[in-house]
């Protein structure tokens, strides 16, 4: 992948006078992509089939962040990931719900980066944690990223705690 060594060598020249973590660490990653719609009523099998571990649910009345037991509710949006690091994207399609399903080490190859977004959480004790997300883009097309996908959810370690 030419343009991935193209940026870790601009990286690398950059880092004595920017500093190592002024430009993302990317590598190259392969995922497979596979999305479908299906009927709302299906949601469950999909799940118990997938079997998330980790992930966040957006239902009628609230967003739950979850480890290892999905929350009560009709699902609207969701992400998930599994034991294999497979990630699972739901998105709502009038009665239907489009499911994407993101397969590490498998298919085309990307250029990929982690990112993270610090996210609040109403009635925790610390009240914030970080969700993570891997980024592809296409080789020949870096201007615009081809995927993003759920990966984890971890807290903010509070620096004020001993």
């Amino acid at each position: 992948m030419q343009a991935l060594e193209i940026y870790n060598k601009t990286a690398e020249a950059l880092a004595p006078i920017l500093g190592k973590g002024w430009m993302k660490n990317l590598m190259a990653e392969s995922i497979e992509v596979i999305s479908k719609q299906i009927p709302n009523s299906q949601l469950n099998e999909k799940l118990n089939k997938f079997a998330p571990t980790q992930g966040w649910v957006q239902t009628l009345n609230e967003v739950t962040l979850f480890t290892n037991q999905l929350p009560k509710g009709t699902i609207q949006s969701a992400e998930f990931i599994n034991a294999k690091g497979d990630s699972l994207h739901i998105r709502p399609a009038g009665n239907q719900s489009i499911v994407t399903e993101y397969k590490k080490d498998q298919g085309k190859n990307y250029i990929c980066g982690k990112y993270k977004q610090a996210i609040s959480v109403s009635g925790l004790d610390d009240g914030q944690k970080e969700a993570y997300y891997k980024v592809y883009w296409n080789e020949n097309d870096t201007k615009q990223p081809k995927y993003s996908r759920f990966i984890s959810i971890k807290d903010i370690p509070n620096k004020e705690k001993k």
